[in-house]
Formats: structure tokens, C-alpha cells, sequence
């Protein structure tokens, strides 16, 4: 039977480094020592105390395990021998892309966005602006029918003991007052974005997933003593898949088109990888670049979406550019975050993503029931809409996660899925 040991790990690969009789170092910490072999040694016994010899020193140790594929050793005194580990430590090999496509600035330039949604956002930055007034307002909803009409109806109904009928907008607008119309446009722009059809064919619930960002958009912020103050921050998320580099990416390969099916995928780390294989930089560098041309006033809040990104895969390689870490910008970060976490959880019912989202929620002080209850009733709100329209399907009903994880098995299944996208 196995003894009682304090185990550390804090293990570090290394490579080209045999120990007699067993084969090559995995790799090595303060206490355990991983060899690999071919086949299963008859040459020790596990159970047993027997000397190692590395690096010209003979360290004592205990056979913790054998199989076909490893010899796990414990060292009985620690390994210290740091300058054996500077020297022989395995870093990640650098690659070169192949970059099967070119992106260019014209093919930049040609990513379109309707005018309906220009219009949109011109209206929300308006709307926005404290120096707005009433013509400028006016200016832009003349542009959008619909809103038109609900601003001029929900004058008359509020000016019910008016001699005569209002019938243009201005007017409209100052009877009901700038609070009024901000309700009655962010009205329009959920109804607006719960009907847009997706721009990428075989996404899976495209309407669904933007209605959540908006309503975990909203529901998020107090908790982290975040005040959007403009809706930049919410335009960037919803740009992702409607107009971004992303769109560009989809009609430049068809392997990637049939990849990018949820957020899963397009969050994971492995698409970043694929990105660059096909167009030499990855989804963060070319975005950059697009917004720069096409939207410069969401560049300002770039840098935060580019961190939730990091924080969501903190293995990524952003360009070593200088980033804007003020306070807003981080706390912005943060709420892409959960908001990225909310809706692959959410909408795509990733368990992984729900058990991170749990325990990132419990840290404001929420206790389980309190989550399962913040969560559902964002999910309610976004239900809600979704029946009034008729549009399925709805979202699940969360409940708290167990989740375990085979590190082994998901980064082979990675690193296959990639292999295999490589391939075709």
C-alpha cells in the first residue's frame, strides 16, 4: 500500500533526458518524476524504494505506479536541482502558419451590414449623447417606420386631454420625454435583433444567443459595480457575427463556415489556432484591423473584449500592442467574460461554461440558490420574448452544474478536431 507523501505539483516538462534502465523523463517536480516507456517493466515492482539516477545524482524513490505506458517515481527528499530544469526544460515549439488565404483591406472594406442596423446604431449613440436634442432624434427614427409609428402612437395615448392629434415626430418626442424614448427605442432594438437573420448559414440559434447578450448586457453590471455608459460595449458583442472579420472568415473558407456553428466553438481556443492556419492571423487581429476602418467608435472598447477573450483562454497570444487598463476597461473585460460564459451555458448548455459561471457568480457573495435564481430569471426574460414571437427553441431552465473534467481526453479531442479540419 501506498505511503503518505506531500505531493507538489508543480510539474515541468522536459525532454531528451534518459534515465538508465527505464527511458525518457516526462517530465519532473519537487517530488514526482513521470518516465514513459513502451511496455511494462518487470525490472522493479510498485510498492518498492529504489535509487534514480539524474543528472549524475542518486535520488531515492518510491515506484508509485507502473503501466504499459509510464513509470510514476516519488522523490523521498525533494528535487532541487533547478539548473537540471532551466537546461532541460521543453517550451512550446513556435509555428509558421500556412495562411491558405489573403486577407486584404479591399476584402475587409466588402464585409456589409444593412442599413436598418446602421440606422440602429446611429440612434443608440444619439440617444446616448447628453447635448441630443429633439430634431437630431427625430432625424434618425424618421428613418425607422416602425419606431416611428410606437413614438407618435405613445405621444397621443400619454396626451389623451389634447385638443388635436400629434402627427409629427419632434413634437412626439418632446411630449414624451427623452426617458420615455430611450425605453420605447431599447424596446425596438430587442425586438430589432430577436428577428435579424443571421448572416451565417447553419449557426444555431442565432436570435436566441443575441437576446441573451443583451439581457445579460443589462442583469450583470450592478454586480460588478459597472455602469455602461454608452452601448458601444453591447453593439461590439452583437457585431460578432453580423458584421466582424468573422463574416469574412466564413465566406473565405468553407471549413471554417461548417465549424463556426455556436459560440463553443467560436470562443475555444483550438479556432484561434485554425485561424491562423488558414489566414495567417487570428479572429482578435483581423477584428482590430476591421473595426479601425469600418467602426472606430467601438475601437475603444476593443481592448476590453480582447481581455475577456484572455480570460477565457488564458493561453492565447495577443499582439504585443499596448492595452488600455484603466478600471471601466477591466471591469468591461470581466462582464464580456460571464456574458461569453452566460451564453454558451445558456444557450448551448455547456457544462463547463456553467460550472465556471457558477462559481464566477458565487464570488459576488450569491449562494447557489441565488444564482440558479439570477439565472433563470434571465433566461425568463429572454423566454418571454422569444413566445411572444414565436420563435423556438426556448432556452432550458438551468440548474446547478457537476461537472468533471479529462483533461487528457478533451485536449486529444482538441487537438483531433483541429488535425482533422487541417486535413480537409
Amino acid at each position: 500500500m501506498m505511503e503518505d507523501f506531500d505531493l507538489k505539483w508543480d510539474r515541468y516538462y522536459i525532454e531528451n533526458v534518459k534515465i538508465e534502465e527505464y527511458g525518457f523523463a516526462e517530465f519532473i517536480s519537487k517530488t514526482l518524476l513521470r518516465v514513459k516507456t513502451d511496455k511494462k517493466t518487470d525490472l522493479i515492482q510498485e510498492g518498492l524504494t529504489i535509487p534514480v539516477k539524474i543528472n549524475g545524482k542518486t535520488y531515492r524513490c518510491y515506484v508509485k505506479e507502473i503501466t504499459d505506458r509510464k513509470i510514476d517515481f516519488v522523490f523521498l527528499d525533494w528535487f532541487e536541482d533547478i539548473n537540471f530544469i532551466k537546461q532541460n526544460i521543453k517550451y512550446l515549439k513556435n509555428y509558421k502558419t500556412s495562411k491558405l488565404h489573403t486577407i486584404t483591406e479591399k476584402d475587409l472594406d466588402s464585409v456589409n451590414i444593412s442599413s436598418d442596423f446602421i440606422n440602429l446604431i446611429n440612434l443608440l449613440s444619439e440617444v446616448d449623447d447628453p447635448n441630443t436634442d429633439a430634431e437630431s432624434l427625430a432625424f434618425i427614427i424618421n428613418l425607422i417606420p416602425i419606431l416611428k409609428n410606437k413614438v407618435i402612437e405613445t405621444a397621443n395615448s400619454v396626451s389623451q386631454g389634447a385638443v388635436e392629434e400629434i402627427k409629427d415626430l419632434p413634437t412626439a418626442i418632446s411630449r414624451i420625454g427623452l426617458e420615455k424614448l430611450k425605453k420605447l427605442v431599447f424596446q425596438y432594438f430587442e425586438l430589432f435583433i430577436t428577428t435579424y437573420k443571421s448572416p451565417i448559414e447553419n449557426f444555431e440559434s442565432f436570435n436566441q444567443m443575441n437576446l441573451t447578450k443583451v439581457e445579460l448586457f443589462k442583469k450583470i453590471p450592478p454586480f460588478i459595480s459597472f455602469q455602461p455608459r454608452k452601448k458601444a460595449g453591447l453593439l461590439l458583442l452583437l457585431f460578432e457575427f453580423v458584421s466582424s472579420a468573422v463574416n469574412l472568415f466564413v465566406k473565405k473558407d468553407e471549413n471554417y463556415a461548417k465549424l463556426l456553428k455556436n459560440t463553443v466553438n467560436f470562443y475555444s481556443y483550438p479556432i484561434r489556432i485554425y485561424e491562423k492556419v488558414l489566414f495567417g492571423e487570428d479572429f482578435l487581429t483581423y477584428n482590430e484591423i476591421f473595426l479601425n476602418r469600418k467602426f472606430k467608435i467601438l475601437i475603444d472598447v476593443n481592448d476590453s473584449y480582447k481581455l475577456a477573450h484572455l480570460l477565457l483562454n488564458p493561453h492565447l497570444n495577443l499582439k504585443s500592442e499596448p492595452f488600455n487598463l484603466s478600471n471601466r476597461n477591466l471591469k468591461r473585460a470581466y462582464l464580456y467574460y460571464l456574458i461569453f460564459l452566460g451564453i454558451n451555458y445558456l444557450v448551448y448548455n455547456d457544462k463547463k461554461s456553467g460550472y465556471i459561471l457558477y462559481n464566477r457568480l458565487r464570488r459576488f457573495g450569491m449562494s447557489l440558490n441565488d444564482v440558479v435564481d439570477f439565472l433563470n430569471e434571465v433566461v425568463f426574460f429572454v423566454n418571454k420574448i422569444l413566445s411572444a414571437l414565436k420563435i423556438k427553441p426556448f432556452l432550458r431552465t438551468p440548474s446547478p452544474v457537476n461537472y468533471t473534467l479529462n483533461c487528457k481526453k478533451t485536449l486529444i479531442s482538441n487537438l483531433n478536431n483541429f488535425k482533422t479540419n487541417q486535413d480537409k
